[in-house]
């Protein structure tokens, strides 16, 4: 069972340790402006498809899980240099985060999603 947290913390720490690179060290084209809110939700899918996958027991607290990793990880940013806390980036997380899940659930377990515990 513990294994199945293996891809969820792999990809919390490719993130964490993406998001510790500083501001002047990043340059990659966006084709829009608001582009990194897209690239935080499709990433954030991931993670709430890897946080369902690792707690099995309900739609709440894989959510939950991912939700925080995301506010955090914003929060970690804010203290490295040339980069900033974001609170749309958070929102784009929480609703990548709860796609994922939902995703997950349906992928995984193959019923309609509930917030009752399976």
């Amino acid at each position: 069972m513990a294994s199945r947290f293996v891809p969820f913390i792999l990809l919390c720490a490719l993130i964490s340790w993406m998001s510790h690179i500083p501001g002047s060290e990043l340059s990659y084209p966006l084709p829009f402006d608001g582009g990194d809110k897209l690239i935080h939700l499709v990433v954030f899918i991931f993670v709430g498809l890897s946080a369902r996958w690792a707690l099995s027991h309900g739609f709440l607290p894989p959510a939950g899980l991912g939700v925080a990793f995301g506010a955090v990880d914003e929060i970690h940013q804010y203290f490295v240099p040339g980069r900033y806390c974001d609170g749309w980036d958070v929102l784009a997380d929480a609703i990548g985060v709860l796609v994922g899940c939902a995703l997950g659930h349906y992928l995984f377990f193959g019923t309609e999603v509930s917030h009752e515990p399976t």
